[in-house]
């Protein structure tokens, strides 16, 4: 189980940054060498740990209309405050670059929901999302450990199967989740789940 970022906005020239809230990316577009390389930092301000961030990189011209895409990963696991390391090939004529604004949830490998940033923190869809995002412990001298009141469950097996994989897990399950792994649904313009909820979305 992980999240694989796709990490946030920023516009550059030959360097850029972004003001997005949970991730924030700086780089240089390296014109040394036998390869011109784009190579920067993914910053991680969220309170998750990340693993394997993909960069989508738009190669824009001077009038902003897209030349080609270049991908880069910060391989390994970024903890929340750290940074990873990422190059990406230069987009031959592009005079700026843009990074994508979204992110991807997996669960054992598969996207459980993709979108916008803010859409999928903020209003998440999918069930296992909703679960993995309440799960940040929050800071109250109310709550100790000797008045929280944890029930403790037995373990669950996933069974292997046609099925969607979260069902063993999912509060929300049908049958038709251990029938038939759902397709991606999007729900909005932003953003795809994969989910038999969203099946009747616009």
């Amino acid at each position: 189980m992980l999240i694989l970022a796709v990490s946030t906005t920023a516009w550059a020239q030959n360097f850029g940054g972004s003001p997005a809230p949970w991730f924030h990316v700086t780089w240089n577009n390296r014109g040394y060498g036998s390869v011109p390389t784009i190579e920067g930092y993914v910053q991680n301000a969220s309170p998750f740990r990340v693993t394997n961030v993909r960069l989508q990189i738009d190669g824009l011209d001077g009038g902003g209309r897209s030349v080609a895409q270049a991908f880069g990963w910060t391989f390994g696991d970024i903890a929340p405050g750290d940074r990873g390391y990422f190059t990406a090939p230069a987009i031959p004529g592009a005079t700026a670059y843009q990074i994508s604004d979204n992110i991807i949830v997996l669960y054992r490998g598969s996207v459980a929901e993709a979108g916008d940033v803010a859409l999928v923190v903020k209003q998440p869809r999918h069930p296992y999302t909703q679960l993995l995002l309440s799960s940040i412990p929050q800071a109250s001298a109310a709550r100790t450990w000797m008045t929280e009141n944890a029930v403790a469950s037995a373990a669950v097996h996933d069974a292997p199967g046609a099925g969607c994989k979260f069902a063993p897990r999912c509060p929300s399950v049908v049958s038709r989740c251990r029938e038939a792994a759902p397709p991606l649904f999007q729900t909005d313009r932003h953003r795809v789940v994969s989910c038999y909820l969203h099946q009747n979305a616009p």
